[in-house]
Formats: C-alpha cells, structure tokens, sequence
C-alpha cells in the first residue's frame, strides 16, 4: 500500500466517467491512508508525473489530513499547467479557516489569471475560492 500503490493508481489510463464514478472513491481512501514516508515519497515525485496524474492528485488531496494536503495543493495551484491549477484551487476550497490560512497573494494572482483563461463553470469555482482566501 502506501505511496506506490496511490502512484499506481492514479497513473491507471481510466476513462474520465470511471475516475470520477469510481476510481476517485479507492484513490480518497488510498490518500487518506498515507503515512510521513509516503508523503516524503509524493514530494520528491509529484512534478515528474504526468500533468493527468497530477490533477488527480489535486483532485484527492481533499481528502488527506490538512497538515500534509495545503501545502502540497498550495504547490499544486501554482502549476503552469491549467489543469492541475484548477483542481488544487478546487481541492483548497474544501480547506481554509483562521486556524489554516491559505493566502500567499501569488496565489491569488495565479487564481485570477486561471479565471481569465477559462470562462464559465470553473471561473465560478475560483472566484468562490478567491473570495475565501480573502477573507481568511
């Protein structure tokens, strides 16, 4: 278990409707399941995956106790590639109080810049989370 079979997981070519019907529930328990080492694991190999294992990532890392997952999905947000910006932003609204700020003003750049770019639903997403790190 632990870090390699997550990695394993989330790298298996599952159409979009079994990740998100399926695939995503054992990926939740795989995330929450992870230990110290395991995240030591993820850090050094996250940036080396492919953008669709990444997003994925960002799309489970919800999941993961708060001290490991904000900031990995802070990284994350900051990710030249849209997708994979789009889910952390999407995962880190599921965080955030005074307890756990989220706010580096980068990230509220890169947030309004992805708004900019993609119009429509994903836009609504991030101005939700735009104004919750503002007010955090």
């Amino acid at each position: 278990m632990g870090f390699p079979a997550f990695d394993e997981h989330l790298a298996a070519p599952f159409p979009v409707d079994h990740w998100e019907d399926d695939a995503i529930t054992h990926a939740h328990e795989l995330v929450a399941g992870l230990a110290e080492a395991d995240w030591a694991a993820f850090d050094d190999a996250w940036s080396r995956r492919s953008p669709s294992w990444q997003a994925r990532a960002a799309q489970v890392l919800s999941r993961a106790a708060p001290t490991a997952a904000l900031p990995r999905l802070l990284r994350m947000a900051a990710s030249p590639d849209a997708d994979v910006a789009e889910a952390a932003a999407d995962s880190l609204r599921d965080f955030g109080s005074p307890e756990a700020p989220l706010t580096p003003a980068a990230l509220l750049e890169r947030l309004e810049r992805l708004a900019a770019e993609r119009p429509g639903p994903v836009a609504l997403v991030l101005a939700d989370l735009r104004r919750r790190v503002r007010a955090g």
